[in-house]
């Protein structure tokens, strides 16, 4: 028990830390994103825009960059809660999950928010969401001695790696499939 505890402790933070590193990215990207593709634009002497020459606004990412801080969390929570012989916990934030998301995305477009609405309302999601996981992981760990893990940061983050490149492969790979299937038909038969 001393070791899983101290495994989870360890993830969650490795996990956490990476989030933060996205967040930084995402927010560098809203804050001079718009400045980069139109240098772009002009190096290669074509709007670099999918929108017929108009510039795309990157500015949104500054408030979404808080969201991966808290929604990372969730891509390890389901194997933690194994780990510790509670499939059903799992099963349950999996339902759980999608229905917050679903509810945090219909609700603010729903109520004509746009954009920046569905940003908040996926926010406070993700927040509510990672203080329920610390809770719920600080309940597993009550009582138990902290003790250093057997294994570093750097070796689960080796272990890992190959394992999230593969996933945000295959996450390109999708889109890259809708987006050309949506460019050969019209978008009503693609729906």
């Amino acid at each position: 028990p001393q070791q899983r505890a101290a495994l989870g402790r360890r993830l969650f933070g490795v996990v956490q830390a990476l989030g933060v590193l996205v967040a930084g990215v995402m927010l560098c990207i809203g804050l001079y994103g718009d400045a980069l593709l139109a240098w772009l634009g002009e190096q290669l002497g074509a709007a670099v825009s999918s929108t017929g020459g108009e510039r795309t606004d990157l500015s949104l990412l500054i408030g979404f960059s808080v969201f991966p801080i808290f929604d990372v969390t969730q891509r390890v929570f389901p194997g933690f809660c194994i780990a510790h012989g509670r499939p059903r916990a799992a099963a349950t934030f999996g339902v759980l999950r999608a229905l917050g998301k679903t509810t945090a995305t219909l609700v603010p477009a729903g109520l004509g928010l746009g954009v920046g609405g569905i940003i908040a309302a996926m926010t406070a999601y993700a927040v509510l969401q990672a203080a329920g996981i610390a809770l719920y992981a600080a309940r597993q760990h009550r009582g138990i001695e902290r003790v250093a893990p057997e294994v570093s940061a750097g070796e689960m983050i080796r272990f890992s790696l190959p394992l999230g490149m593969t996933q945000i492969v295959s996450t390109i790979n999708a889109a890259v499939d809708r987006y050309t299937i949506l460019a050969l038909m019209s978008a009503a038969r693609f729906a």
